[in-house]
């Protein structure tokens, strides 16, 4: 509990730094949600020429955007300094974390709320009330509640490949190309459901690096597009469990890490 206010206190004293700047902080909104628009604008250019992708319709393909923004803005909001650990490791400011009374991991996701990430999530309700007017999903209680398991679920595995590739920096000091390629490169291809790509992709995504439970999987269950089946049905319903398997691997990955850590003498 001591540990928990701690943390609860370093996340307070870090947002009102951060809302201290409130116009950039605004000017950062916009930013984002700009360019989350030019992306949504580009789908939108590709489905209005083709009108679907393997039977995936625009509104369809958006729900599938919407997953995946709505989950990385969770992730987003508690991973900053992780993503960022080979800085840290290379000035010598992480040796400074092994000494404080709190967990390091929990200090860096203390120390790492990004505020600017809500309007992620901002972003993602406009989306979702766009795509239950024109989507054909029967919400009531037990509808919701699995969209929130789904979406939590989403977030764990969103997190854990960020903190996994940034635990890395314990051996290689410098991993922000392997970072970004987890971040940005590899979670691209779920703009689009991986049924469009070729078999060895699919696996890569599934068991490998497993984005497709982020949105995929779980999309097929609430589109009712169970017919379009990858690799076992069961599949639609697996988001939770493993987001739970990807938390406890990448928190056992970190512990790996900071056991086998030894300072760059910065």
């Amino acid at each position: 509990m001591r540990a928990l206010g701690i943390c609860l206190r370093i996340m307070g004293m870090n947002a009102q730094s951060q809302m201290a700047y409130r116009r950039s902080l605004f000017m950062m909104y916009v930013q984002q949600v700009f360019g989350r628009t030019i992306e949504l604008a580009s789908l939108w250019i590709v489905l209005s020429r083709f009108r679907e992708v393997r039977g995936w319709t625009f509104y369809e393909i958006i729900f599938l955007y919407l997953l995946n923004l709505l989950s990385y803005g969770l992730a987003s909001l508690f991973v900053g300094p992780i993503a960022r650990l080979d800085d840290l490791i290379r000035q010598g400011t992480f040796d400074g974390l092994l000494v404080r009374p709190l967990s390091p991991l929990l200090h860096l996701i203390a120390r790492g709320l990004r505020l600017i990430f809500l309007g992620h999530l901002v972003l993602s309700g406009i989306l979702f009330a766009i795509c239950s007017a024109h989507l054909d999903i029967r919400w009531n209680l037990l509808t919701g509640l699995w969209f929130f398991l789904v979406v939590i679920g989403a977030a764990l595995i969103q997190w854990s490949i960020m903190m996994i590739a940034g635990t890395t920096s314990f051996w290689f000091v410098r991993s922000r190309a392997l970072v970004l390629t987890a971040i940005y490169s590899v979670r691209g291809f779920i703009e689009y459901p991986i049924t469009i790509y070729d078999r060895w992709l699919q696996v890569l995504l599934t068991f490998v690096i497993p984005y497709a439970f982020v949105n995929f999987y779980p999309a097929q269950h609430f589109l009712g597009k169970a017919g379009q089946t990858v690799f076992h049905p069961a599949f639609q319903y697996g988001t939770p469990v493993v987001g739970a398997a990807m938390f406890l691997l990448a928190c056992g990955f970190w512990r790996f890490g900071v056991n086998h850590y030894q300072s760059t003498g910065s």
